[in-house]
């Protein structure tokens, strides 16, 4: 038994038995005497050590619920009449956020946003690392929040939060930012309002709150908050300080990033590359800005090299460079990392749609684009909508549909020629054919590393 919200919990259910809540489970099984368990599961769940007795899956998943608490994974939405009904009559719904929100001793610093959330978390995490015991990525991105309940005062937790879990929670936090708003998601949640809406989420009970003026939406929902930190590639600093109300301003000119009037880093000299990363490192200054030491998260910023999947080079073969962008998974973010390439690139796209509008794709490939290959649930989609007037026919852009995911990169290096760059980047989920962009992303390098050898 343990307490919980008020409430002497002795019987807990998971919903969806993936990485948070095998590790929540495994935390509780040490920790609580006397709790029985169930797993609720639409798959056949990958097991820890031991499973519980009670196993509900498939269609029966949310029959008979009877427990007294139920800790969903972040992909389940909880508007199902069954949860519904479970709730009336005493059932608490959560996750391993809201718990470990709830038992925690350590700073919480809050990052939601479309894009740039896991880097942004992750920057932060370093460049808090001198200031506190320890500080942790986690949440979304990171290591598993149930591992770290325990660890009492002193520590800092960069946590990634997704739109799926803001959906139902307005987290504490001691700083949050929000690096952008754009469509995404589409597919689980039931408007861009809503998803808005869980975006908001972020700010709603933050201590101080930061957010990127080159994003409308993000302006729209700064407006309604008092603002510490708000930071801009594109309008000066002046211009800022009329627009906002703020303590800190952060800005770019003349390829240096300005902080209140100061010089703070030289883009030129940082490893990460690319306008998103730019933005990132501004994001993260503003994390940390009066917390950490000033030339210490310089020196973060200018050697950080990015995170893997994130417009990654992965190597070289025969004179052509291959980079990994697996994240890509939204139209907007693939068109931004085709964007970043000083000329044109042959680029695999396609997997499972999230319901938005692959027309956003069609400047940026016309600008990027040298070669297209289309794979996955969308490529037909995908095909359909470039070969309409106005898309990419009439520009001589090849494009092609290879279905299986090996022989579409195969086909991508066949085309390629020296000099030439092969770019993965989806601009859709990794879901048809894999259980996550991290695990696409891998296999790509496996593929591209397979195909050198073989060519050697």
């Amino acid at each position: 038994m343990f307490l919980y919200k008020g409430r002497a919990i002795k019987s807990v259910g998971f919903i969806g038995f993936g990485k948070s809540n095998v590790d929540l489970y495994s935390y509780l099984k040490k920790s609580c005497v006397g709790v029985e368990y169930t797993v609720r599961s639409d798959v056949e769940p990958m097991p820890p050590a031991e499973l519980p007795d009670r196993v509900l899956l498939g269609d029966a998943m949310l029959d008979d619920i009877r427990e007294d608490v139920l800790f969903l994974s972040p992909s389940v939405r909880r508007d199902d009449p069954r949860l519904k009904e479970a709730m009336s009559r005493g059932t608490i719904l959560s996750s391993d956020t809201e718990l470990f929100l709830e038992l925690t001793k350590g700073d919480i610093f809050a990052i939601s946003g479309s894009d740039g959330k896991s880097t942004t978390a992750y920057l932060t995490s370093l460049m808090l690392a001198n200031a506190y015991k320890g500080a942790i990525p986690c949440g979304n991105f990171g290591e598993p929040l149930s591992r770290h309940i325990d660890d009492g005062n002193g520590y800092a937790y960069a946590l990634e939060l997704s739109s799926f879990t803001l959906n139902y929670l307005a987290p504490r936090s001691k700083r949050a930012v929000i690096t952008n708003v754009t469509e995404n998601h589409l597919n689980w949640h039931s408007s861009f309002e809503e998803y808005i809406s869980a975006k908001r989420n972020v700010f709603v009970n933050a201590e101080s709150r930061i957010f990127c003026y080159d994003c409308p939406v993000s302006r729209r929902i700064a407006a309604d908050f008092p603002i510490f930190g708000v930071f801009s590639a594109l309008v000066s600093e002046n211009e800022l300080r009329k627009a906002v109300n703020a303590e800190l301003y952060i800005t770019l000119h003349n390829g240096k990033i300005i902080m209140n009037g100061e010089e703070t880093v030289n883009t030129k000299t940082m490893r990460a590359v690319g306008n998103h990363n730019i933005l990132n490192v501004m994001a993260a200054l503003a994390m940390t800005d009066g917390i950490a030491d000033r030339k210490y998260v310089q020196s973060i910023a200018e050697s950080f090299r990015g995170l893997s999947h994130r417009c990654e080079e992965i190597g070289a073969f025969r004179g052509v460079r291959y980079y990994d962008s697996s994240i890509d998974t939204s139209p907007k973010r693939c068109a931004a990392t085709l964007s970043s390439f000083g000329k044109r690139v042959i680029v695999i796209l396609g997997g499972r749609s999230k319901g938005l509008d692959f027309s956003e794709l069609i400047p940026a490939l016309k600008a990027y684009a040298k070669h297209i290959v289309l794979t996955g649930e969308c490529a037909r989609e995908m095909f359909d909508l470039f070969a309409k007037d106005g898309g990419l026919d009439s520009l001589n852009i090849k494009y092609a549909i290879v279905d299986d995911f090996v022989e579409a990169v195969v086909y991508a290096a066949t085309v390629a020629r020296e000099g030439d760059s092969v770019l993965l980047s989806p601009a859709a989920t990794s879901y048809d054919r894999f259980k996550n962009f991290e695990e696409r992303g891998s296999f790509f390098r496996l593929c591209v590393n397979g195909f050198a050898k073989e060519r050697n």
